[in-house]
């Protein structure tokens, strides 16, 4: 049995050293974490492509620490400096499958819209989850 140790302790050794390797090449960029209390934290923060982004943020205070990870009960709101930002939000609408999410804000004010994967959301007072058309025309003066 004592001959099969070498083998794992290898095997052991290469699973930790690619989980280190997929961790450092995360794209991270200059960004921020708002607590639940409305601390701000501001650090690295991974840009992902596609919705990875709606379930967890990931961060590093520097390019050195540790990742940490937040779910959207544990932080109120991230984003990129300059860039992207996303809030955490409590819905009720079944064609998402969490109760509390994570979305790309869009617009800010009075009325707000915000994306989560597909999905467009429409925000005064409640959110409310807008059917996206194949193709919207929108023109401020008559065709010609």
């Amino acid at each position: 049995m004592s001959h099969h140790w070498p083998g794992i302790l290898v095997v052991a050794l290469l699973a930790c050293l690619l989980f280190s390797t997929a961790i450092q090449a995360q794209d991270f960029r200059e960004g921020y974490v708002i607590t639940n209390n409305g601390d701000s934290i501001t650090g690295l923060v991974s840009y992902s492509a596609g919705n990875k982004n709606l379930a967890r943020c990931t961060f590093k205070a520097t390019r050195k620490s540790d990742v940490v990870y937040y779910s959207p009960a544990e932080v109120e709101s991230y984003g990129f400096v300059g860039d992207k930002k996303f809030i955490s939000v409590q819905h009720s609408d079944e064609a998402i499958p969490e109760e509390k999410v994570f979305v790309r804000v869009f617009a800010e004010g009075p009325l707000n819209l915000f994306r989560y994967g597909d999905l467009y959301l429409i925000r005064k007072d409640i959110i409310t989850v807008v059917p996206v058309p194949f193709s919207l025309w929108i023109s401020q003066s008559p065709p010609i």
